[in-house]
């Protein structure tokens, strides 16, 4: 996990995009339970957003359909959330900050984007007055006795977390300190926009 710190099999680590998948499930979920409809476009659950083309439909966030950009490939998106660490950016100030143009008409072509499933988890708040950590807890953690999982950005860890590791190199070279791995904990949780990437669990739980 880091030095002097052996990896256990009940740690957990980070899931990364696997998180989506949770996400997803939540969502079809929702839909089973006339919550929602996966042909429900975003006009009818959310705001206007710059650069968000409110045409696009749930089904079209969840299968990379939408056309939207994703905000975490602006070249600015890293520079900014590591350059302040303690910084907890909303939903709201990071698609008016980072969200380039759409890179395709909804329904056309396939593009991934992590902007999708941010939006998603603002869609799974409406519908369901509660929060997503909420859900996934309620819905998958507890019933299937994943005792290891946790939701980073809104839930303490049950136990013990493996360290990550990431080259900010790759992403922000001018402000890279450090060359070469360093700690993922030191960044701030907005750099992995939890809806897409903020499952945590043991090997054996996921």
């Amino acid at each position: 996990s880091e030095p002097g710190v052996p990896v256990t099999a009940p740690m957990a680590f980070g899931a990364g995009s696997i998180s989506k998948n949770f996400i997803a499930a939540l969502v079809l979920q929702l839909a089973e339970e006339g919550k929602l409809s996966l042909d429900d476009q975003l006009d009818e659950w959310l705001p206007d957003y710059p650069n968000v083309d409110n045409t696009a439909t749930i089904r079209q966030l969840l299968n990379h359909t939408s056309g939207l950009f994703s905000l975490d490939s602006h070249p600015d998106f890293f520079r900014a959330v590591v350059a302040d660490g303690s910084r907890v950016w909303t939903d709201e100030e990071l698609l008016s900050a980072f969200q380039a143009e759409p890179l395709s008409t909804p329904g056309t072509e396939w593009h991934y984007s992590n902007t999708g499933y941010l939006l998603l988890g603002q869609i799974i708040e409406e519908a369901t007055e509660s929060s997503v950590s909420a859900e996934l807890r309620d819905r998958f953690f507890e019933p299937l006795g994943l005792a290891t999982a946790f939701y980073f950005s809104e839930e303490t860890a049950p136990g013990e977390v493996a360290e990550g590791w990431a080259d900010i190199g790759l992403y922000a070279p001018e402000i890279d300190t450090n060359p070469g791995l360093e700690r993922f904990s030191q960044f701030p949780f907005t750099a992995t926009l939890p809806e897409a990437g903020g499952v945590f669990a043991s090997a054996g739980d996921l």
